[in-house]
């Protein structure tokens, strides 16, 4: 049940931090290439004080695991990019539903 309990938490903090940036974007009123320079730049300091701290075993990092995760983080880069890009051409409300429903058309 603790696990649960600590999954709707994770679940509704990642709801509330994706749901969040579109206000963030407008509201800076800042460059989307410094907004996602600066949300990709915070999220691997903290993606790596999590494994640098965290109590779970890690794999280690060969040159195939190395390169598949290069080709992820570009990925996340760009999809972010194209996300921050839609809040200036539709609402905040209606891209965060695409966004976050967005993966449930490939299934």
């Amino acid at each position: 049940m603790r696990e649960i309990q600590q999954g709707v938490w994770q679940m509704s903090l990642a709801m509330l931090i994706s749901g969040s940036i579109g206000a963030f974007v407008l509201l800076s009123g800042l460059p989307v290439t410094e907004v996602v320079f600066w949300r990709c730049l915070i999220g691997a300091i903290a993606l790596f004080l999590f494994i640098r701290f965290s109590k779970h075993p890690f794999s280690p990092l060969t040159k195939v695991t190395l390169g598949l995760a290069v080709l992820g983080g570009v990925a996340l880069v760009v999809k972010l990019a194209a996300a921050v890009c839609r809040f200036e051409r539709i609402s905040i409300g209606l891209s965060t539903v695409v966004y976050n429903t967005q993966p449930l058309c490939w299934y």
